[in-house]
């Protein structure tokens, strides 16, 4: 293992958001010219948000800088900007996502308004970027030591996975692929799966899965055959700790948690999402059980 390749991770991360800025610039031109195609622009802009903030500034933010500030590199300068930045990103794009669908009936002034606030995001978003590969990176590559290296690696790794990709980047480079290569295409639609046939999909996830209503009532779960190759019941938390968690996920005071458990020699990670409606009310807890090998 390389001492830059947790560098090498997050530049390629860097990479494809480039793209996906370069694929915004156009449909906001677009845009502006009336030519405006919302569900392609959603998509770029789900994109940015469910990739570049959700995966990729998590990255940064809960595993990379921590482990440069407690490697001796100042948490004032170069990382304390880097994280107001992405707190202005993540702000700025649930608010466009709001707006978008609005800019097909929208004056000229309101449309011209929303292009370049997203313009100026695209040129800054690259600045930041061009910091981040320039000068904040090299830091890292000084102050971390190779035996950090595996650890940071396996915590980028768990941050694909809590977010349901167990390989973010081939995901969302295939993505970018397919709306480079048909540039007047959107995502193409997929159909909608039958209940039998969702069933059949879950049961092959190599995980066990439990779904638990808003009363914390077990409704649903993959293949009693699946659960079985992993010990769940064994390495769940006490009955107590998973209702204050429970609690929490509720009341929006936390939208997932993670614990670690060891059951039999074997390490397992126990990934708790909340679950809401399109009106963000909340209906349940999903519950991933995977074994961390080594």
């Amino acid at each position: 293992m390389s001492q830059n390749a947790w560098q090498e991770v997050l530049t390629y991360e860097h990479d494809l958001i480039v793209r996906g800025l370069a694929l915004l610039n156009t449909e906001l031109d677009n845009l502006e010219a009336g030519k405006a195609d919302l569900v392609k622009m959603q998509q770029i802009l789900d994109f940015l948000l469910d990739f570049g903030d959700k995966v990729h500034n998590v990255k940064e933010e809960n595993h990379l800088f921590p482990l440069l500030v407690e490697r001796g590199v100042p948490q004032s300068g170069l990382i304390r900007d880097m994280l107001l930045e992405h707190e202005a990103e993540r702000e700025l794009l649930v608010r466009a996502l709001t707006r978008l669908n609005m800019m097909l009936h929208a004056s000229l002034e309101d449309r011209h308004l929303f292009v370049n606030k997203l313009r100026a995001y695209a040129a800054r978003r690259q600045e930041h970027i061009e910091i981040e590969n320039k000068e904040l990176y090299p830091l890292g590559i000084a102050a971390i030591p190779l035996e950090d290296v595996d650890k940071l690696l396996a915590s980028f790794a768990r941050v694909d996975e809590i977010n349901l990709y167990q390989n973010a980047v081939l995901h969302f480079t295939r993505l970018l692929q397919h709306w480079e290569e048909r540039p007047s295409a959107p995502l193409p639609a997929a159909r909608t799966l039958s209940n039998s046939e969702w069933q059949a999909v879950v049961d092959h996830l190599p995980l066990a899965m439990v779904f638990y209503d808003a009363q914390n009532i077990a409704e649903m779960s993959n293949s009693l055959a699946q659960r079985r190759t992993i010990p769940w019941q064994d390495v769940r938390p006490a009955e107590s700790q998973m209702a204050a968690l429970f609690e929490k996920l509720r009341s929006g005071s936390e939208d997932s948690a993670v614990v670690t458990k060891e059951s039999g020699g074997r390490n397992f990670q126990l990934v708790y999402r909340a679950v809401r409606n399109e009106k963000g009310v909340f209906i349940g807890t999903l519950e991933i059980v995977t074994e961390i090998k080594p």
